[in-house]
């Protein structure tokens, strides 16, 4: 007989993205390739972000050392 915990840890599991990417896997295959196609795209949306951020930054270090009488 299951433990309530056990039932518990099993419903969370079932509850987790990962385990409904998992099903939708095993119904076609091809959702793995769609879920990386997406998560490259959000991955490269944020390196430009990222880019823009540090040139700012950058930029803002440069005014700073400009103005420190040394």
């Amino acid at each position: 007989m299951c433990s309530p915990c056990a039932l518990r840890t099993l419903d969370d599991l079932r509850a987790s993205g990962d385990y409904q990417v998992f099903q939708a896997a095993e119904k076609d295959e091809s959702v793995i390739g769609q879920i990386v196609s997406a998560q490259r795209e959000e991955l490269e949306q944020e390196i430009v972000r990222l880019k823009i951020e540090s040139e700012k930054v950058a930029e803002e270090a440069r005014e700073l050392a400009g103005e420190m009488p040394f």
